[in-house]
């Protein structure tokens, strides 16, 4: 999985998110909440890298944080980013395979209702979150 550092601007009612490193992605999140901004940007950054290899394009190349500071196109984002981070984008690859799982009845209605809280299927979230625990 590919971190691509991400600047990252509190607005008065938002956060606005840029990664040098990947031609044409933004994101803003109307929030508050930091965490909930940060899984906003993750997903647009997931579906706008897929877009791109989806496109015929290649995954984006990330340069170091040096490089990137040393980059004076960069100074004045760094400047006025309120924080950076590395965000992952986090792509789907391969075939998809049909598995059967157990859960209990409230552990899947707690799934249930964060995929649908993130305007995802019960298996886009659960691959979300695997990919994600694996990766930690």
């Amino acid at each position: 999985m590919t971190h691509y550092l991400t600047f990252v601007f509190d607005e008065n009612d938002c956060f606005d998110f840029t990664a040098p490193d990947v031609p044409g992605f933004t994101a803003s999140a109307e929030t508050r909440n930091f965490d909930e901004a940060v899984a906003l940007a993750r997903r647009v950054l997931a579906m706008h890298v897929t877009a791109i290899l989806d496109a015929g394009g290649e995954m984006p190349v990330c340069r170091s944080l040096a490089d990137l500071r040393a980059d004076p196109i960069y100074a004045d984002d760094f400047a006025e980013a309120d924080t950076t981070l590395m965000l992952p984008a986090i792509v789907s690859a391969g075939r998809t395979k049909r598995v059967n799982l157990t859960f209990d009845e409230n552990t899947l209605g707690l799934i249930d209702g964060a995929a649908a809280d993130r305007g995802l299927t019960r298996s886009a979230l659960l691959a979300e979150a695997a990919r994600q625990l694996v990766s930690a």
